[in-house]
């Protein structure tokens, strides 16, 4: 890491529900060198444990890596194409998007079907 960076100020937070489409089972993380945000998480977490089925059910799929490698390259298939179908379908009836090559969400550009008059007062 760069040694001009305040280790104390980065922190990652990742949540398993969009990139393995488990959002039921509500699990993520977040990693910090900060001690008072580590805190604050662990004690937020006591009030939502994921139980040890969960818990055993995740380390069993996410420790299978023929498992892991197939399902995102089968996800990124899938998300591609999609994106492709809803873009063109929007692109039909007159609403631009940003072109993108990841993820669940995108930007599209309604501006155009606005009726609306900006005034400062008057």
């Amino acid at each position: 890491m760069d040694s001009n960076i305040n280790r104390d100020n980065v922190h990652v937070i990742y949540s398993l529900s969009k990139d393995m489409g488990l959002p039921g089972l509500r699990v993520g993380i977040v990693y910090s060198y900060n001690d008072t945000v580590v805190d604050c998480g662990r004690k937020m977490s006591s009030f939502g444990l994921n139980s040890l089925q969960t818990q055993y059910l995740l380390a069993s799929m996410l420790n299978d890596d023929e498992f892991v490698d197939n399902f995102l390259a089968e996800s990124s298939k899938r998300l591609a194409r999609r994106y492709q179908t809803f873009t063109k379908g929007l692109e039909q009836v007159g609403i631009n998007c940003l072109k993108s090559n990841a993820g669940l969400f995108f930007w599209m550009n309604l501006g155009h079907l606005l009726n609306v008059r900006w005034s400062c007062g008057g």
